[in-house]
């Protein structure tokens, strides 16, 4: 009877693999073949693909993926809660920039819904990340030799702030911010000046895994281990991150969930990436809680 049981299980766990890898193969097919110019009308009639292939060079690697993007959907009349799903192509230049493209397609659970829309794209460059507010302005920050950034103020009126945990100093709310230059009729701070400013805490600051989640510009779902499959274990992983004053994953523990599972967390967790964290004007290192649900009835 165990046996009966066992393949039940296992004949429904390989049904959902192939039902996500379907979603996933039809969403990279969709937006591949999709019109630039129907995610931004400033772009030309080209298929996506073929635009960002001749925008990164033909020496750049292009990685595809689905993944979570954006807030958990609570399902009313459902089980659980869905996840909005995005088709993201990650590229890495020849100069060393990288670029991360994510277009919205639908949810994991109900599939494509809808037509698929620019989500947020980032490019990094000298070991720091730039938000691209408009699909039409990747080429020129992709490929621009200074001052990646010409509408800072603009640029900054359109990020939420970000809230750190209630137990920090009362000056813990702040922008997350964007790199950004001085102009030349600026004259930069002198040592006295600079002395006289609050320092910021060596110890990363706590926030909650909400604000967390809200604040993220790249994400990864762990890849369900097939000895973990094997063996039944599901369940949530708690993964503790400590995140560096750039936005990036430093160092990532499980404590807790089933031991089969926690490394597959701990390895999607380090591939998360946030938007930077200041206090008192300053960026700082943060720590917080990223949850993995694996279940049966999920990719994840």
């Amino acid at each position: 009877m165990k046996v009966f049981v066992i393949a039940i299980v296992l004949c429904l766990l390989a049904s959902s693999s192939l039902q996500s890898g379907s979603f996933e193969k039809q969403a990279m097919s969709v937006v591949q073949r999709m019109l630039v110019s129907s995610l931004d009308a400033e772009l030309p009639k080209r298929p996506f693909a073929a635009w960002f292939n001749q925008l990164i060079g033909p020496e750049a690697g292009v990685v595809w993926q689905l993944t979570e993007c954006g807030e958990r959907i609570d399902a009313p009349g459902e089980a659980g809660q869905d996840l909005p799903a995005c088709a993201e192509a990650n590229a890495v230049l020849p100069n060393g920039n990288k670029v991360i493209i994510a277009i919205s397609v639908g949810t994991f659970k109900k599939g494509l819904t809808g037509e698929p829309s620019f989500f947020r794209a980032v490019v990094e460059r000298d070991e720091r990340l730039y938000q691209v507010r408009r699909l039409r302005d990747l080429p020129e920050m992709l490929h621009a030799r200074e001052g990646l950034i010409h509408d800072l103020p603009d640029i900054l009126a359109s990020l939420p702030s970000v809230k750190l945990s209630p137990y920090l100093p009362s000056l813990a709310t702040r922008l997350a911010t964007m790199p950004s230059f001085l102009p030349e009729s600026v004259t930069p701070p002198t040592p006295s000046s600079l002395q006289q400013q609050p320092s910021t805490p060596s110890k990363p600051q706590k926030v909650l895994e909400g604000v967390l989640r809200g604040n993220a510009i790249a994400k990864a779902n762990p890849v369900y281990p097939a000895s973990a499959r094997s063996m039944n274990a599901f369940g949530t992983v708690e993964v503790q991150v400590t995140i560096s004053e750039e936005g990036r994953v430093i160092d990532a523990k499980a404590i807790s969930g089933h031991p089969a599972l926690r490394n597959a967390a701990v390895e999607a967790a380090r591939k998360w990436v946030f938007k930077p964290t200041t206090l008192n004007g300053s960026p700082i290192k943060v720590e917080s809680i990223l949850s993995f649900v694996f279940a049966a009835s999920s990719s994840q």
